[in-house]
């Protein structure tokens, strides 16, 4: 037992020994493993810096196609102004440029792609007017409503006047009553449905039609077929909401 207690602090020490030439390779590594780290990672944020600046690879052309008519240059300018680090290459978000230019009232659509070295190409497709909305937005060909300058618009477009919902019913409404009375080279200048479904329409010679809630078009072809007997330029206005015929104000009448 002796013996053996006595050769306990050598078989310590011979193991400190051991540990220590083993623990001194591994510290070794996981310092060169965290100084590769900390290399890499100043080394991304130089270039994250560089890259982010402005002068290096900076936007200087910017190509615009789509036929334009409402939409100038200077909404473009302005629109871009706003998108942050616009003028870099590399940090230029083509997300944040499109809804920036989809922001515009006249826009429809925008695509955009950037083009190595320095050009940022962009497609714009605009709304097209096809109505008046309620006095004070505007529809599209697809009855959708946009709020967009109502005077911008240098040509006569109709006047639909109802609730929201009923925009692309309203407008295939206009559409459908406007071939009829264009048999008699009449124009619709305004159409209205209320809140109670009853239809109204104005042409553009001051007549006022008074469909009701059914049977529009039926209405409309009778007051079409009585068209020439009816003395239109005294008219003030044809209520037909019956089942047969029409009540007629006349513009004395209303004097």
């Amino acid at each position: 037992m002796r013996v053996a207690l006595r050769t306990i602090p050598r078989l310590l020490r011979s193991a400190s020994a051991i540990s220590g030439r083993i623990d001194k390779p591994y510290f070794a590594g996981v310092l060169f493993f965290l100084a590769v780290v900390l290399f890499f990672v100043s080394g991304g944020v130089d270039i994250y810096h560089r890259l982010s600046n402005s002068k290096l690879m900076p936007m200087t052309s910017i190509l615009i196609s789509g036929e334009r008519h409402y939409v100038s240059d200077t909404d473009l300018q302005r629109a871009l102004k706003q998108v942050p680090q616009a003028g870099n290459f590399f940090t230029l978000d083509v997300n944040k440029v499109q809804k920036a230019l989809e922001a515009l009232p006249w826009v429809k659509h925008v695509s955009v792609r950037k083009q190595w070295p320095n050009k940022l190409r962009v497609y714009l497709q605009e709304q097209q007017p096809e109505a008046v909305w309620n006095n004070k937005e505007l529809l599209n060909p697809e009855g959708q409503i946009f709020k967009a300058p109502v005077s911008d618009v240098h040509k006569p477009l109709v006047h639909l006047n109802g609730p929201d919902d009923f925009a692309d019913e309203i407008l295939n409404a206009w559409k459908n009553m406007q071939k009829l009375v264009g048999a008699k080279h009449l124009s619709i200048q305004s159409v209205t449905l209320n809140a109670r479904r009853s239809w109204s329409l104005t042409l553009t010679n001051g007549i006022q039609l008074r469909l009701g809630q059914r049977d529009r078009i039926k209405r409309l072809q009778r007051f079409i077929s009585l068209y020439d007997q009816l003395h239109p330029e005294k008219m003030a206005y044809a209520d037909l909401r019956y089942n047969n015929g029409l009540a007629v104000g006349w513009k004395h009448q209303q004097d």
